[in-house]
């Protein structure tokens, strides 16, 4: 059974309703990086999250539109020639250095930083393949 995250927020405590009505319902629920963001307030990255089954997401998804909620699944991204789910991202020293000057003006800036690239090169860990996937 593979957890997925269904949800994020900064305070664990607005993940608490959620949690509650899914647990009442009989979904198995985790809050992910729980303690961490509420002693690490002060990192914007640092956030709790929701997580179910794999298997609960049709009981969830339910749930949540009856709730008004919007489920926010990331992209899963596997290998096109295995199907394996264990890859990396690899960024090249221009990618990189263009990720950390935007970071840098949105920061002096105080704007809203946006970390995504258009086209990113992932490599597979089991069977070594080299594929692009739009993020």
């Amino acid at each position: 059974m593979e957890l997925i995250t269904i949800k994020e927020s900064h305070y664990s405590s607005d993940l608490a309703i959620l949690r509650s009505r899914l647990e009442s319902e009989g979904v198995h629920c985790v809050i992910k990086d729980e303690l961490t963001s509420q002693v690490l307030t002060h990192l914007p990255s640092m956030s709790a999250k929701l997580q179910v089954n794999e298997s609960d997401l049709p009981k969830v998804k339910t749930i949540m539109d009856e709730m008004g909620e919007t489920i926010s699944i990331p992209v899963i991204i596997s290998c096109p020639s295995c199907y394996s789910r264990d890859v990396k991202a690899k960024i090249n020293f221009y990618d990189k250095l263009k990720l950390s000057l935007k970071y840098a003006v949105a920061q002096l800036t105080l704007s809203k930083y946006e970390s995504k690239l258009e086209m990113r090169t992932y490599i597979c860990q089991d069977c070594g393949n080299k594929f692009k996937h739009k993020s």
